[in-house]
C-alpha cells in the first residue's frame, strides 16, 4: 500500500508542478 500511496503522491506533485508551469508560461505570454 505504501508504494501505491507514494506513487500517487508523486503523480499529484508532478501534476501540480506541470499545472503551475503552464499557468506561469501562459501568464507571461498573455501579459
Amino acid at each position: 500500500e505504501e508504494v501505491s500511496i507514494n506513487r500517487t503522491i508523486r503523480l499529484a506533485i508532478a501534476a501540480l508542478l506541470m499545472f503551475w508551469v503552464l499557468n506561469h508560461l501562459l501568464f507571461k505570454v498573455f501579459i
